[in-house]
């Protein structure tokens, strides 16, 4: 759908103009929501009212004609009766405007598109036309019942008829209808509604991708190469981060849970969020920003750029356990997983964190789980030597200040620059040198 859209700029055109007339109304977004909250009235309330409307009526045609005083006294006592029914449950009608409206709009537009064959025959199924069919009358109904409540609100004469034809008690009895109908046709709206959702998404896909400097279809391993997830296989060429804007692509064949190395600002935590992000928009919009994207299905679990919450009294490294403990969880069901780890409890001493961060590494793989991680410690890749794999990302250090070259590479690496982006950020030239001197030491 997305690629039809991009290679017939007048079809889209059409469509985004009977798109647009669904607008954006707040009630638009809780829709399908509000089908399922309305109910209709009970039997026994159905009866009254059928009965009150037909007394009035009788009563109201029999005084025009006997001109007799109690059909008189009937007819505006009942009237009375239904003026105050109407009062107390018009809130119940009046409250179904929006929703109604939203699906009155999305039956136009459906039937737009059919009518005006703007889209391709093969998007709109059997079912999707069997459907509008059905439901012809909700449309009727619920256009009539919307048209009249728009209309009460233009001023004080359109109010007054809306309660003068209240003692009819019109609103209630045709409210009870139209929730019947939704009732009986809910299936059928929701169709309808993800139908025209899926043509508002591949134009949003399509328009991503046209603001893109590079993209790929992603390929699946699936099928004979089924296994490659099993030997936790990853391969990426050119892959940019699509929030960077000049991003320098980077290449990667993931065989191995890995570390990522590197001086800070070197690019590995946005390295590590690319390849997320990646994952994610690779299963839900077909669409990866990078050259080529081979990769298995999984979820995506991620412990970084990790908070402490005063509100609740949680401290930086409770948070970090809560964002592990979730993706050990979701690991322990064999699922496959991505998880991604941004300084693994760095928020503890050195030697409960080594020990720690070693024992949840140790058990995710194990776990149907391609991990990496962005660290600093080499004590902790040296405890897991032969089951991670190290890349790296590299800075130059020069008296002009600090230059990234944003490129990962195999192996283990990373120059230290913490105590050089002191100096380039002017820090006091005393604070600086006593850095360096204790790190000689």
């Amino acid at each position: 759908m997305a690629d039809f859209l991009t290679l017939n700029q007048v079809q889209r055109c059409e469509i985004e103009k009977k798109l647009r007339n669904i607008g954006k109304k707040q009630t638009a977004y809780y829709m399908m929501q509000l089908m399922s909250y309305f109910e209709p009235f009970g039997k026994y309330q159905v009866l009254l009212f059928k009965i009150l409307q037909l007394t009035l009526v009788a009563s109201l045609i029999g005084w025009l004609i006997t001109m007799s005083d109690m059909l008189m006294i009937l007819f505006i006592t009942t009237a009375c009766v239904n003026l105050v029914i109407y009062m107390f449950e018009k809130s119940r009608a009046e409250a179904m405007v929006g929703c109604l409206e939203e699906i009155c709009i999305l039956l136009e537009t459906c039937d737009s598109f059919k009518n005006k064959e703007i889209i391709p025959g093969d998007w709109m199924s059997k079912d999707a036309l069997i459907d509008m069919k059905n439901l012809r009358s909700l449309r009727f109904f619920a256009g009539r019942f919307v048209s009249k409540k728009l209309g009460a609100e233009l001023g004080f004469e359109a109010m007054l008829g809306d309660y003068l034809l209240g003692v009819t008690l019109w609103d209630l009895t045709s409210y009870n209808k139209i929730v019947r109908l939704i009732k009986e046709d809910e299936a059928a709206i929701t169709r309808l509604f993800e139908f025209v959702g899926e043509i508002d998404m591949a134009i949003s896909v399509a328009s991503f991708r046209q603001s893109l400097e590079v993209w790929c279809r992603p390929t699946f391993a699936e099928g004979k190469d089924k296994a490659s997830f099993e030997n936790k296989s990853m391969e990426i060429q050119g892959l940019i981060h699509p929030l960077v804007s000049g991003a320098v692509p980077n290449s990667i064949l993931l065989d191995r849970n890995s570390f990522i190395m590197g001086a800070n600002a070197s690019g590995k935590s946005t390295f590590i969020k690319a390849v997320a992000i990646n994952i994610i928009l690779a299963q839900t919009i077909h669409t990866c920003t990078a050259e080529s994207f081979v990769l298995p299905r999984m979820k995506v679990m991620t412990s970084m750029a990790v908070r402490d919450d005063v509100q609740s009294g949680e401290s930086y490294y409770v948070r970090e356990v809560k964002y592990l403990k979730r993706m050990l969880d979701v690991a322990a069901d064999d699922m496959p997983v991505f998880c991604a780890v941004d300084e693994i409890l760095k928020g503890t001493n050195k030697n409960e964190r080594l020990a720690a961060s070693e024992a949840v590494l140790r058990y995710l793989s194990d776990k149907n789980c391609i991990v990496m991680v962005a660290t600093h410690d080499y004590e902790l890749i040296e405890r897991l030597q032969g089951e991670f794999d190290c890349y790296h990302f590299r800075c130059i250090l020069s008296d002009d200040g600090v230059e990234f070259e944003y490129l990962i590479h195999e192996g283990i690496g990373g120059e230290t620059n913490a105590v050089a982006l002191l100096d380039y950020y002017d820090f006091p030239k005393c604070v600086v040198n006593f850095a360096k001197k204790k790190i000689i030491v």
